[in-house]
């Protein structure tokens, strides 16, 4: 590992210190837009199949549905930028 500077070192700590900078929520709008924008059709699948299968056959398939809302709020936020486009291409 190569060494650094005195300078360098001192950019480093004071970068670390910076604290994280204000996120604009049409960022955040803009993650969630580009998720439904490519999954929709399996989030209403998702939906109609607790609501369904929990009429017809077992409450216990109503779980489904916080579990599909967990899991958009997860992909946006982790498989989406700023931008709203797939990170890691596509």
């Amino acid at each position: 590992m190569p060494k650094q500077s005195g300078q360098a070192k001192q950019q480093n700590k004071t970068a670390l210190n910076q604290p994280n900078p204000p996120v604009n929520e049409r960022q955040i709008v803009k993650r969630f837009q580009g998720l439904m924008r490519d999954t929709w059709i399996a989030w209403v699948v998702i939906f109609i199949f607790g609501l369904v299968l929990g009429f017809v056959l077992s409450p216990l398939f109503f779980s489904a549905i916080p579990i599909g809302v967990f899991s958009f709020f997860y992909f946006g936020l982790m498989r989406y930028d700023e931008n709203g486009n797939l990170k890691g291409g596509g």
